[in-house]
């Protein structure tokens, strides 16, 4: 077996952590950012459980681009404190699933 992730591995352990962050983000925010928030978690977690599903299922095969696009959303989620962009940053994993995933949303 070989010491080296596989793209799909990598990607589902990644996307998997930027829903975790997001939850976080969202448990620290005040009120009005969870309410503007919560519902773009409820997407980020639907897309994800179908995207998951999709990988689960040997559906769609992932390359390592798609696993350093996940990478470099989940840096700058773990960068950034500003409310404006951790939503920006949910509204961008939701889209770079459905891109990448759009037969399977």
């Amino acid at each position: 077996m070989s010491s080296e992730i596989e793209p799909s591995q990598a990607f589902l352990k990644l996307s998997a952590d930027v829903l975790s962050e997001l939850d976080i983000r969202y448990m620290e925010a005040n009120l009005d950012q969870q309410l503007a928030l919560r519902y773009q978690l409820d997407r980020a977690m639907l897309t994800y459980s179908r995207a998951r599903l999709a990988i689960l299922k040997n559906q769609v095969q992932l390359t390592p681009e798609d696993v350093i696009k996940m990478r470099e959303l989940r840096e700058q989620l773990s960068q950034t404190s500003r409310f404006n962009q951790i939503f920006d940053l949910a509204l961008g994993f939701i889209g770079l699933l459905r891109d990448r995933f759009t037969t399977f949303s």
